[in-house]
């Protein structure tokens, strides 16, 4: 046997790839579904949130609808208010494929604390949306939107 240590890292590396091989082999040998694991499984990824989409989610009456929504129901926390406080929270959410109700909400991004309670109540509380669509079939969706709160300037 040559003692070269290039030798000896090919033969340590050779066997890595072997011994890589072979549990991939063994691995796709074990994966074997009846009729029924093939169809539980896919409805359970049927289940999965889809983000990016044939058709997206649609709020009722679009997009003027929506703003008219979150100005009508927002409420400004009093204590922003107090502190002359303005912020933007960027909310997640979760269009369900059965029905369109909103689940799933949360905080992605905050420019103040004292508005993401306010933010959340508002998008959990939004009626019914359009599911969206995927090869002609309602799918649940992630959907994200910015909630902004400003102060309107004091009328003299």
């Amino acid at each position: 046997m040559p003692s070269n240590p290039y030798f000896r890292h090919m033969k340590t590396l050779s066997l890595f790839i072997l011994l890589g091989f072979s549990a991939l082999w063994c691995r796709a040998q074990s994966v074997h579904f009846s009729r029924e694991e093939f169809a539980r499984q896919y409805e359970e990824s049927r289940k999965n949130i889809v983000s990016y989409i044939q058709e997206p989610p649609q709020y009722k009456g679009g997009v003027d609808s929506l703003h008219t929504y979150l100005v009508a129901n927002l409420k400004y926390p009093s204590k922003a208010l107090r502190k002359n406080r303005e912020g933007k929270v960027y909310v997640y959410f979760v269009v369900d494929r059965t029905d369109g109700h909103i689940r799933d909400a949360r905080i992605l991004k905050s420019t103040d604390s004292v508005f993401d309670e306010e933010a959340l109540r508002v998008v959990l509380a939004m009626p019914n949306w359009i599911p969206g669509k995927q090869d002609g079939r309602s799918v649940n969706t992630s959907h994200n939107i910015p909630i902004i709160f400003t102060l309107e300037p004091v009328k003299k």
